[in-house]
């Protein structure tokens, strides 16, 4: 457990809890990209996350100061060799989410720094992450030492 600022970072097997906490991740999600991500459903977020939660690559860590105020979502990825690329074994950010009431006080930090430390302790050479081009969130994880490794690109048939 790590602690910053009476703040804790917990591991979370809790798929209530995580359905809840991923309630406003799906909701703004749907809202920005409507034609790929379905509004949010409790029931089979709660079944999807008793599914990853029952596997040994995915891990949920909860922030708690009081009350959970956010959380991440990291999954293990392991490439074999190809003719095309080398091996990788990377630790991927599936999702960070912050409550409202705790945005702008740090909390996001805390669990990225979090996840490079787990990495790290998993030696995971690299820690990456996704985001859709309309969120917003650019700016947070470069000033948080992500660095644009690739683009893609999408036409709308």
């Amino acid at each position: 457990m790590k602690e910053m600022k009476e703040r804790k970072i917990i591991p979370c097997e809790d798929a209530d809890l995580l359905a809840k906490l991923y309630q406003s991740v799906q909701e703004v999600h749907h809202q920005l990209i409507p034609n790929v991500f379905k509004s949010f459903d409790y029931e089979a977020f709660r079944d999807l996350l008793q599914d990853l939660l029952a596997t040994e690559t995915h891990h949920f860590f909860v922030a708690w100061q009081k009350q959970p105020c956010g959380f991440i979502h990291l999954k293990e990825i392991e490439l074999s060799d190809t003719p095309l690329m080398v091996s990788q074994r990377r630790l991927e950010i599936e999702a960070l989410s912050v409550e409202n009431e705790y945005q702008k006080q740090g909390v996001g930090e805390t669990l990225l720094t979090y996840a490079a430390d787990f990495a790290r302790e998993k030696q995971f050479a690299t820690l990456t992450l996704n985001f859709w081009a309309k969120n917003q969130v650019a700016d947070f994880y470069q000033r948080n030492g992500f660095q644009v490794e690739r683009y893609r690109a999408c036409k709308i048939l």
